[in-house]
């Protein structure tokens, strides 16, 4: 099977289990010509995005076979974060992409959860308050002790609020960090495990209990 997560910024594709990902500027093909037959399941958080993939291709929502049980108004909850609550028992799940989703989970139940800009929204936003803020940032910066420049004042300032909202809901709840700087938020909690293909094995895990896969 072929899997397709399309996200806010990029199409990210599973195939034979290999990763990856284009633009969403370009035209996705993943297909090789052996591949005619081969069905894409997909889930989408960009219709226009969803629309040229559509074009050419032998495509599956799987949109239609999510349910999980929520407190959120389920109109309003993101597939993505479906997918990635999907099958998930008790913990906090952080999809860690363009924007940065936060889950609660309790007993296969969605509690509710948030949402806040991600890493490169954050850097961008900051850069372009001022020329003397427009800095390189330090990955490698301490949140344990005071910035002394300014290089590490705008990565504190960028990391510590995302790293404290989180912790403030996980509490001692295990955490799964997954997309593109999961793992590297990962790194500051001892309670987290990073799964880069989270959401692709959820896919393929809602796949099989809807006999979709012919």
């Amino acid at each position: 099977m072929i899997l397709c997560d399309i996200g806010n910024s990029y199409y990210h594709f599973y195939k034979d289990g290999v990763s990856s990902k284009m633009d969403l500027n370009s035209t996705p093909k993943i297909k090789q010509k052996s591949d005619v037959d081969r069905t894409i399941y997909y889930i989408s958080v960009n219709k226009e995005a969803e629309k040229h993939l559509l074009k050419d291709n032998k495509c599956v929502n799987l949109e239609q076979f999510v349910s999980i049980e929520s407190y959120y108004d389920k109109n309003d909850l993101g597939i993505d974060r479906k997918v990635a609550c999907y099958n998930q028992e008790n913990g906090v799940i952080v999809d860690a992409g363009s924007a940065i989703t936060v889950d609660i989970m309790h007993k296969k139940e969605h509690l509710g959860g948030f949402i806040m800009p991600g890493i490169e929204a954050m850097i961008n936003n900051i850069q372009s308050i001022s020329s003397a803020l427009d800095k390189n940032i330090n990955m490698a910066v301490k949140l344990n002790q005071y910035p002394s420049n300014t290089i590490d004042a705008i990565s504190f300032g960028i990391f510590k609020p995302i790293v404290l909202s989180i912790k403030n809901v996980s509490q001692k709840k295990n955490i799964v960090f997954t997309g593109g700087d999961g793992k590297f938020l990962s790194k500051f909690f001892e309670n987290s495990i990073h799964n880069e293909r989270l959401l692709f094995l959820n896919m393929m895990k809602i796949i099989k209990d809807n006999n979709l896969e012919g």
